[in-house]
């Protein structure tokens, strides 16, 4: 799939104010959903999916506490686990099918703590990176519940720090 020149722009990992742009504005969207149709149904069913998940707030927490109940749900197989082969009752289990899912989550943070290390100077350290992601959760949950319901403050996704740290 070829990006048009007029979203070129907007389609940047570095950048994540281009891209919510690019989704808020129906015109710019109209047009990824046209060249993406070209390509993939099921990427176009993805994209729309992602928009509604993402258009209100109780959507966002439903999402958020879907994502967690899924961590929490993978961290108690792998303690499960954990378990399992340091008691002696792993005969059932195979070091590959362990090591593949250990891999995927520890490749998977890695890539985020690397890439927001290289891409923002105030996050030289690997704990701040964690207390950005933490803050990020905690401030997400609180925005979306009581009197806040519709008002999600895109800055808190976008540099948290400059809420910690003015």
């Amino acid at each position: 799939m070829t990006i048009p020149e007029s979203l070129a722009e907007y389609i940047d990992k570095a950048n994540k104010e281009k891209f919510i742009e690019l989704v808020r504005n129906e015109a710019l969207y109209n047009i990824l959903i046209e060249q993406i149709k070209i390509v993939s149904q099921l990427l176009e069913y993805r994209l729309i999916k992602l928009r509604e998940d993402f258009s209100k707030s109780d959507r966002i927490q439903k999402y958020i506490e879907r994502f967690r109940a899924e961590i929490d749900y993978q961290l108690v197989r792998m303690y499960r686990t954990r378990n399992r082969i340091f008691h002696g009752a792993a005969f059932d289990l195979t070091i590959s099918g362990l090591a593949s899912s250990l891999l995927l989550i520890v490749n998977n943070i890695i890539n985020i703590v690397l890439f927001e290390m290289s891409h923002y100077d105030e996050l030289n350290e690997i704990l701040k990176v964690l207390l950005k992601y933490k803050y990020t959760y905690v401030q997400h949950l609180a925005n979306l519940k009581g009197d806040k319901r519709n008002l999600l403050d895109l800055d808190i996704i976008i540099s948290p720090f400059n809420i910690m740290w003015p």
